[in-house]
Parts: C-alpha cells; structure tokens; sequence
C-alpha cells in the first residue's frame, strides 16, 4: 500500500526489496505525527511503475527505509519541493508535473488517497516503456 501524505517530510518505503539503490545510514529515528517513533536504517532510491491514462509509466523516488511503518508513504511537501502540484477533488488526487501535466493519479480509500502500483513483476517489463522523475 502506497499513501499520499501531507504530514510526511520524506518519502518512506518500509521494505528492503523497494529500493533500487540502498545507503545504509546510522540507525536514526523518525517520529510519526501520534507521538511514536520509528527507526530510520537507510537512504535510497525507490522506482514504481503504474498505469496512468492507459500507459504504464515509471516514476522515481528518493526516499528512507523504514521497517516499522505499514504503509509506504509519498510525502507531499517533498513532491512540492520537486516543482509538483497536487489537486484534490471527489475521491481524487491528481499529481501535475512542473509544467502542469498530469503524471499520476491517488483514488480516496477509507479517508486515504492510495497510489495503486504494480506488482515488481510487471514492474521488471514496463521498466524502458515509460520514466518520469518527480
């Protein structure tokens, strides 16, 4: 499960296997916006493919490891800090680029915007087809 954020600082992935280049980093925490913490093991990058107006596209994340947290999370303010915009608007978050072209899409799940990527799998196929880099 991938969550869009507006609380995250970083782009938080919570397994190994996500990151396609890992950095071990001294083991630091994180504090979550209850008052819990989480341990932070590494740096990285993370690439996700999914489909959006019918074309599979890849998108590309700088982002942290963290085991303790149960969902992967897309952080809105990093995305921001990239030149992103994001509209929100009846059970959708609509991701715009720099330039003001959609690249991605979030549909409202239980009172969470969730980006549905694709299995790795599929991921390994789609990976020359299409790359984007928010």
């Amino acid at each position: 499960i991938v969550v869009v954020d507006s609380g995250a600082t970083e782009h938080c992935f919570w397994r190994r296997e996500d990151f396609a280049e890992y950095h071990p980093v001294e083991s630091r925490e994180g504090n979550a916006a209850e008052g819990s913490k989480f341990r932070i093991l590494a740096t990285g990058t993370v690439r996700k493919t999914f489909t959006f107006n019918g074309r599979a596209k890849e998108i590309t994340f700088s982002a942290i490891h963290t085991p303790d947290i149960t969902a992967n999370l897309i952080s809105i303010s990093k995305l921001d800090e990239k030149g992103c915009a994001v509209e929100f608007a009846k059970g959708k978050a609509l991701f715009k680029d720099k330039d003001g072209i959609p690249f991605m899409e979030a549909s409202l799940v239980n009172g969470m915007y969730r980006v549905d990527f694709e299995s790795a799998g599929v991921t390994a196929a789609w990976t020359a087809r299409s790359r984007d880099s928010p």
